[in-house]
């Protein structure tokens, strides 16, 4: 996570996260960053959610509303810790890795490796 340190606001981290998707024309369910510690941050997309029809039975009452968002305008602060959940849906097909990292007073230091590795399921 070069480029980020305390005083930068949320937003620009989620939109960082999101680029893959805006790449990919995939959609993501689930939150794709948010913080553990203080639990005040929640990033997700809006990116290319008419994907959402391919499950009527989610729980989503209009697929073209925005998704939840908090804290997108604060500011990154030493101590902060933020959970990475990428994910991805083709089709009906769905991807989510993740990691977990702390901000420190010069960027973030990762604090997990495991669960950056992708483990394929059917």
């Amino acid at each position: 996570m070069p480029g980020y340190t305390p005083g930068m606001t949320f937003a620009p981290l989620n939109q960082a996260m999101e680029e893959p998707l805006r790449e990919s024309g995939c959609w993501a369910w689930t939150p794709l960053v948010h913080s553990l510690n203080p639990c005040a941050y929640i990033g997700m997309s809006f990116l290319n959610r008419e994907g959402l029809s391919t499950f009527p039975s989610l729980p989503v009452s209009r697929p073209d509303a925005p998704p939840p968002m908090a804290g997108i305008n604060l500011e990154l602060i030493t101590g902060t810790v933020l959970a990475f959940e990428p994910n991805a849906f083709v089709n009906s097909t769905r991807m989510n890795v993740g990691g977990t990292v702390t901000v420190t007073e010069t960027g973030c230091e990762e604090l997990n490796t495991f669960a950056c590795r992708m483990h394929v399921t059917r």
